[in-house]
């Protein structure tokens, strides 16, 4: 039976993270913090990124510019 370990442990002579997914016999009940979890269900989550969103950076260049350009004109 497949399950996903919900708290870092160590059990049965064995070390076991967080997340992890292991494999257990059907005779063997592992502790509560052990989820049972179908094949299916165990999914990798990957950080979701957006292409399109730009650095925030872009705006205090422009300000920048813009403060220059009146300093030129101004002096």
């Amino acid at each position: 039976m497949k399950y996903v370990v919900k708290a870092t442990c160590y059990w049965e002579n064995r070390y076991y993270k967080k997340g992890e997914a292991v494999d257990f016999p059907s005779a063997v009940t592992p502790p509560e913090h052990f989820e049972l979890v179908n094949k299916q269900e165990v999914v990798v989550e990957q950080p979701k990124v957006e292409a399109a969103e730009k650095p925030k950076q872009d705006e205090p260049k422009a300000k920048m510019t813009k403060a220059k350009a009146k300093a030129k004109k101004n002096g």
